[in-house]
């Protein structure tokens, strides 16, 4: 027992004020609004993905207050896209127009055409 009492009173000891000395606060924050973000477009995709009804309101609302307008419009536009295609691949008989998906990839991911309006 005296042993770790020791270990303890030989230790190196930081105060509050040392340790918010040695870290970077404001990119802390950046990394952690980052990863906010990947994450929240990952669930977004995959409920696109997935076609399921997840409540995704509060995430845009918080997208448009934290200044990631453009990424997520981003994602769903990409997302809408691969909806479409999954949609329009699953109800077309697959025989006779095997090579539509690749048609539509084609014609969406052209520079001029928007997939979604």
């Amino acid at each position: 027992m005296n042993i770790y009492f020791f270990r303890w009173r030989s230790s190196l000891r930081l105060s509050l004020k040392d340790i918010l000395n040695a870290i970077d606060t404001g990119a802390e924050f950046a990394w952690r609004k980052k990863l906010w973000f990947e994450i929240g477009k990952t669930e977004v995709e995959e409920t696109l993905k997935n076609c399921s009804s997840n409540c995704l309101v509060p995430f845009f609302k918080s997208c448009g207050k934290e200044g990631f307008e453009a990424q997520i419009l981003e994602v769903l536009d990409q997302g809408t896209l691969s909806c479409r295609l999954l949609a329009i691949c699953r109800f077309t008989p697959q025989p006779r127009f095997g090579h539509l998906e690749e048609f539509f990839i084609k014609k969406f991911t052209a520079k001029n055409v928007s997939p979604v309006r």
